[in-house]
């Protein structure tokens, strides 16, 4: 049976990519909206309604609100998702009886998609446009419509996406690149490197640092129970206080409150400067 959509539209609350140490855990926690996860990396155990479900990599689910959920992440390597909260807003169908779960074929449409999504919700005035773009997505998820044969490319430099794929490696080891390692990964001279980071980005590489590195405890904040200083520790900061001055200065929250506030609705975890532009798949 075919279901519906165009009487309703939607609204994306939130999104982006969460990685998580081998091992860990989140939630339970209470949905208030709808919730994407598509897994990238690793293996986990969804517990919801009841159910224990398996989602390796190449696997997308649907949480819906009032649906009260947990994840136990890989205990043998890091975990890595993409994610996008939104609402449903006019006449949305019954979603009682909506798939939770799909795998994802070879040459699929939605991990496209989902990169556009992310794209355009950094780019100005780019909101809307995601928000169709989800809306096609949300339509063949709930039909079975997944396959597509095309793949977007990186509009990227190449020295640029050098960058962030070292920036991205090392926030997964808990390394501590300087300039120099970064102008030597790109594979281009310091002035360069400068000009083109801030043609792509909007900021310098050690301003991407971080902010990729802010960016992650974010995630980390909203999607774990780890400890405020475990999460620092995680993303490169020794210094736990130098770690909660630099997130303030980003989100305008401390850690805990900011915690606290996203876990209650209260502060969108996406709402952050420069970080939202910048896009970087881990790699492990």
């Amino acid at each position: 049976m075919f279901i519906d959509l165009s009487r309703c539209s939607l609204k994306i609350r939130h999104e982006g990519i969460a990685t998580y140490p081998r091992g860990s855990g989140y939630g339970p926690r209470l949905l208030y909206n709808f919730e994407f996860v598509w897994m990238l990396a690793g293996t986990a155990l969804w517990q919801v309604e009841g159910q224990e479900i398996t989602v390796p990599p190449g696997t997308v689910l649907l949480a819906r609100p009032g649906m009260r959920d947990s994840f136990c992440w890989d205990d043998r390597r890091s975990t890595c998702h993409g994610y996008i909260h939104f609402d449903l807003v006019g006449e949305a169908p019954d979603h009682t009886a909506w798939p939770l779960i799909r795998t994802l074929p070879d040459e699929d449409i939605l991990r496209p998609l989902f990169r556009h999504v992310g794209w355009l919700l950094g780019q100005k005035e780019g909101t809307l446009q995601a928000e169709s773009a989800l809306h096609l997505v949300l339509e063949a998820f709930l039909n079975g419509q997944l396959v597509s044969a095309s793949e977007p490319a990186s509009d990227l430099p190449p020295a640029v996406r050098r960058m962030l794929d070292a920036i991205s490696m090392a926030i997964t080891k808990r390394a501590s690149p300087t300039l120099d390692d970064l102008v030597r990964i790109s594979g281009v001279s310091r002035s360069s490197l400068a000009v083109q980071a801030k043609a792509a980005l909007g900021c310098t590489p050690m301003e991407v640092l971080r902010l990729l590195r802010l960016d992650r405890a974010a995630q980390l904040l909203t999607r774990t129970d780890l400890a405020v200083h475990e999460v620092a520790n995680l993303v490169g900061f020794d210094d736990a206080f130098h770690f909660s001055r630099l997130f303030r200065a980003e989100f305008g929250h401390a850690p805990r409150d900011f915690r606290q506030g996203s876990l209650l609705g209260q502060i969108c975890p996406e709402a952050r400067g420069m970080a939202r532009k910048i896009r970087v798949l881990p790699r492990f």
